[in-house]
């Protein structure tokens, strides 16, 4: 009889034989001969149902930053729409008028460039934890260890989001200043 090793999370497997032999893998058959196969094989289910869960949790993650996304990008385009309301409402205001609007538009530029950072910080949040995911898969799809790997990308993914959440606040802030001076201005 051929000495097969039983498979657990292998993937590739290595069989030496010296006679014919028929192994039944489930529904995949390997027939060998006198010579050494590289074949690929299925994993244990279990370990594969593992594996899908550790790859497509930070996939939650993904979720709830394209939600914030979504978010900082409807802010970012009504604030444009708001500051192009006011560079047409500066044409035909007084001159006092004319200063608020102008103060206006300068906090809306504001609240662009901090908008636009999180929506960049955001997506970089996405970007990492995309990558976190395959490296995970390919992790245990191949028997490797990329621990730092993993942790790095994790911990990157996390400090964009925290970054991105910083500078959707500084945004919150300006837009209660800007409506602090409006009421002011009544």
């Amino acid at each position: 009889m051929v000495g097969l090793r039983p498979l657990k999370a292998n993937i590739l497997v290595r069989i030496q034989v010296s006679q014919l032999c028929v192994y039944f893998l489930k529904e995949a058959f390997v027939i060998c001969t006198n010579k050494t196969y590289n074949i690929i094989m299925p994993i244990d289910i279990n370990e594969f149902i593992k594996i899908l869960q550790i790859s497509i949790s930070p996939a939650v993650l993904i979720s709830g930053v394209g939600l914030l996304v979504l978010s900082l990008v409807n802010r970012f385009a009504h604030t444009l729409d708001r500051a192009r309301m006011l560079s047409h409402e500066k044409r035909e205001a007084d001159h006092k008028q004319e200063r608020y609007i102008e103060e206006q538009i300068k906090i809306l530029y504001k609240r662009t460039k901090l908008i636009l950072t999180s929506i960049c910080f955001a997506l970089s949040s996405i970007f990492f934890s995309s990558v976190l995911i395959m490296v995970l898969f390919f992790t245990f799809m191949l028997g490797t260890n990329y621990i730092l790997t993993v942790a790095g990308l994790f911990i990157t993914s996390l400090a964009c989001l925290i970054f991105s959440l910083i500078f959707f606040i500084f945004d919150m802030s300006l837009s209660l200043k800007a409506f602090k001076k409006e009421i002011i201005n009544l």
